[in-house]
């Protein structure tokens, strides 16, 4: 039971991580989306 424990509690960290960089992704990519990148294509 305490091994199946630890491997939840692995995944949740690893699916937190990914959430944080998707969020980062997301937010950076919508600042060079309406930014003057958008304006000199």
């Amino acid at each position: 039971v305490q091994n199946r424990f630890a491997y939840v509690i692995f995944v949740l960290k690893d699916l937190c991580h990914f959430l944080i960089l998707t969020l980062r992704l997301l937010k950076t990519w919508r600042i060079t989306d309406g930014g003057p990148l958008l304006m000199s294509k």
